[in-house]
């Protein structure tokens, strides 16, 4: 389990933040899930956010939707470890 959730919160398997990787979800959770905001945090485009979220949330082992504390808290965990792959 701790395999999985390193593997898949790690971002050098998430992808690129503007791409909805482990910053960009980080971001997107920490902005109360608005991409019009986390967009503005990241210096990116709407459609670039919601794209990379729809990649991101592919990747999680089960929906975003009602588990963003959870997901917050895990990737605050892995930032904070300074976990790498």
């Amino acid at each position: 389990m701790a395999h999985v959730g390193h593997h898949r919160l790690n971002p050098q398997h998430s992808g690129d933040a503007r791409r909805g990787g482990h910053q960009g979800l980080r971001t997107y959770i920490r902005e109360e899930f608005s991409a019009t905001r986390a967009a503005r945090v990241l210096f990116s485009h709407r459609d670039t956010v919601l794209n990379g979220l729809d990649h991101a949330e592919n990747m999680l082992p089960a929906p975003l939707s009602g588990r963003g504390p959870n997901v917050e808290l895990a990737f605050e965990i892995v930032h904070w470890l300074g976990l790498k792959a």
